[in-house]
């Protein structure tokens, strides 16, 4: 590690989801997505091109804590193409966000995997993009953003489920039903990647 890079270390308090132990972060990293929010169980790939998101995602995986706040990009004039940080044509997020207005507050704390890239793709040099594979743990919500600089860094707060009523307990049967409708989304998805 260089002498000269300044890397601010999160040491995260921890809870158990699903027998996995998920950090709470009181702020992460930004990344927008485009069309889809992120779900539990589904794994979204996303390619970047911005060195400054790139620099910031490399610092969290030194630092052993890969994970950043996904959230659904907003729709911005389409005139204005300065204001997205995608390519309009490829969706690759080729600049970083600078404001939490460009983003819905809601979005899912995502653990991130550095998927290895190939030299050229389409006949284009990718030798300094990043593609990352993202799997969602759980929701959050972003309160403030942490400071004017780019990449956006943004504070969150984890959203609790909601308790049900007595009226509407879930049954061993129900619970079975959904399993078994997960499953077979599952199975769709993985046939199509195009859903």
């Amino acid at each position: 590690q260089d002498e000269d890079e300044e890397v601010s270390a999160i040491v995260p308090s921890t809870n158990t989801l699903g027998g996995q132990e998920v950090p709470n972060f009181p702020h992460v990293l930004a990344l927008p997505i485009q069309q889809k929010p992120l779900f539990p169980g589904i794994f979204a790939p996303i390619r970047i091109q911005d060195q400054e998101t790139i620099e910031s995602i490399k610092a969290l995986h030194r630092n052993g804590t890969p994970y950043v706040g996904v959230f659904l990009h907003k729709e911005m004039e389409k005139d204005n193409v300065e204001d997205t940080p995608f390519n309009p044509s490829s969706g690759i997020i080729e600049r970083p966000l600078r404001s939490s207005d460009q983003i819905h507050s809601v979005g899912a704390l995502a653990q991130f995997q550095i998927a290895p890239t190939n030299t050229t793709i389409e006949g284009r040099n990718e030798h300094n993009d990043m593609h990352l594979v993202l799997s969602h743990h759980r929701r959050i919500r972003v309160t403030d953003s942490l400071n004017d600089s780019t990449p956006l860094n943004v504070k969150i707060e984890t959203l609790k489920r909601e308790s049900q009523d007595d009226e509407t307990t879930t049954t061993p049967e129900l619970k079975a039903l959904g399993n078994e409708v997960f499953n077979t989304l599952r199975e769709i998805i993985s046939m199509n990647p195009m859903l």
